[in-house]
């Protein structure tokens, strides 16, 4: 069973965030009260429902307009999410993971934005290197998946300064989310 999950959103393929769902049921839909909001014009405002039971993760769908797939068929009914699930409402794609680590990636392996038109753009040597050390022992941990709390507890640092580290780094590399990162990243080195 997954006891959390995170979520990687992509629009028309291109890789938009990861979103951790870190309560039993959250809604997805154009609606700024959701909790996975997303500006889709063909996302209802209330479309679907992610919520965790004793055994498993589900989703389903709230009578949307344009509907909700999942693996490919579209729901009837709730359907049970598992490691690696693909749902799709309008021209957003969800993948669902098990954890932080396999969401970041996802989106390295698949981020068609940064696969294929990153030629001017990679993180090269260079850039790396004016990183300080401090900064640089947190941009190998942030690139392996984990998140800035356990960056902090591997450390021995705050969790504030680990932040003030990756805040740094993302206006270094120019990058502005995780995602970005790792996918440049990975994309150049992996």
């Amino acid at each position: 069973m997954m006891d959390e999950i995170f979520l990687v959103i992509r629009f028309s393929s291109v890789f938009d965030r990861i979103q951790h769902v870190n309560s039993t049921e959250a809604t997805i839909g154009r609606d700024v009260a959701c909790e996975i909001c997303l500006s889709d014009p063909l996302v209802s405002r209330k479309h679907a429902q992610l919520f965790r039971t004793e055994k498993d993760w589900r989703i389903r769908d709230l009578n949307s307009r344009n509907g909700t797939h999942c693996n490919g068929t579209p729901l009837c009914a709730e359907e049970r999410l598992f490691d690696g699930s693909e749902i799709q409402l309008g021209s957003c794609a969800i993948s669902v993971c098990s954890s932080i680590a396999k969401a970041v990636k996802k989106t390295a392996i698949n981020d068609d934005s940064t696969q294929s038109k990153n030629v001017g753009h990679d993180l090269n040597e260079t850039r790396l290197k004016i990183l300080t050390p401090a900064q640089r022992r947190v941009f190998e941990l942030l690139v392996q998946g984990l998140i800035e709390k356990e960056v902090a507890a591997q450390l021995g640092i705050s969790t504030h300064t680990v932040h003030d580290h990756v805040k740094a780094i993302y206006k270094t590399l120019s990058v502005s989310t995780r995602g970005e990162l790792v996918s440049r990243w990975a994309t150049k080195h992996g």
